[in-house]
């Protein structure tokens, strides 16, 4: 409709998600403001993420260090900041870091995937990069291998789990690797 929404200086938003919008005036810290412009949780935080459903990952300085946790859409801490990072992924679920090992947390905040590897990425449709100690392979959100981490290469082309049954998608993807790998 044209009309302004934010009726004051904002320098950094995020997307609206959920009806809340992250936001600061300045560097930071970061709050959330509601789809009226309003501000729904108070700049507190030293960085802010999009809402993931009805949670968002932020962060606090905490005995000097930054520490991330997650919020609800009301601002309260549903997940105590004691981890080094958190990010969201496409399906709802959570990378968190602490230290040098990853972990995938799921939706209903237990986790799907305990701190084991040294990077997780999201890929798609539920299937995760994962690396450890230099090698390189794929596992789902349950934490199941796909393609094993063996490999020392950069990418690893994943075939489509639904176009095939899961052990025949594995073993074309790892012949696949074998033949078409990226090497560091």
């Amino acid at each position: 409709s044209g009309k302004e929404v934010l009726p004051f200086n904002v320098n950094r938003m995020g997307n609206l998600k959920n009806n809340l919008l992250p936001f600061a005036r300045g560097a930071s810290p970061f709050g959330y403001l509601n789809d009226k412009g309003e501000v729904a949780i108070e700049p507190i935080f030293q960085q802010a993420e999009d809402f993931n459903n009805e949670n968002a990952a932020v962060s606090i300085i905490q005995n000097n260090e930054i520490k991330w946790g997650i919020i609800n859409s009301k601002g309260m801490f549903i997940l105590i900041p004691e981890y080094d990072k958190i990010t969201h992924t496409e399906n709802s679920y959570f990378i968190v870091t602490k230290g040098t090992k990853n972990a995938l947390l799921k939706p209903d905040l237990t986790f799907a995937i305990p701190f084991t590897y040294d990077r997780l990425f999201y890929y798609q449709d539920g299937y995760y990069y994962a690396e450890n100690n230099g090698k390189f392979g794929y596992i789902n959100k349950n934490g199941d291998i796909i393609i094993p981490i063996i490999y020392d290469m950069r990418r690893v082309e994943l075939v489509k789990m639904e176009d095939m049954g899961r052990n025949n998608a594995a073993e074309i993807a790892e012949q696949q690797a074998k033949e078409n790998a990226y090497y560091e």
